[in-house]
């Protein structure tokens, strides 16, 4: 069901936005104001507080809001295949039996 669409699609969401993550805090850690404040003294807990994850967040945010599109028309289209795949819900009506009589056939003229 649902449950299940949306727990595999985290589970396959889970390591590009780890890549996502990895290469912009790689990024951000080379910038000179982290340089800076590693050399002014500050602690590792607060430079990864107040200026890696900072500036991390935004375009992790970003990646993740761009695939919530992704996973609603992934939603879409599965339901509509489970949809398709149902037996349709309302029984079918045979064909009515059409007899050999000549009642049914053309009318004569």
């Amino acid at each position: 069901g649902a449950e299940n669409t949306l727990l595999s699609l985290t589970l396959v969401f889970i390591p590009p936005v780890c890549r996502v993550s990895e290469s912009v805090t790689t990024q951000v850690r080379g910038f000179d104001f982290v340089d800076a404040a590693r050399a002014s003294g500050a602690g590792m807990l607060t430079i990864v507080r107040v200026h890696v994850l900072g500036n991390v967040l935004g375009p992790i945010l970003v990646y993740a809001t761009s695939l919530i599109s992704v996973v609603r028309t992934v939603r879409v289209f599965s339901a509509l295949a489970s949809r398709s795949a149902r037996a349709p819900s309302v029984a079918r009506r045979s064909r009515p039996h059409r007899s050999s009589s000549k009642d049914n056939s053309r009318p004569v003229r």
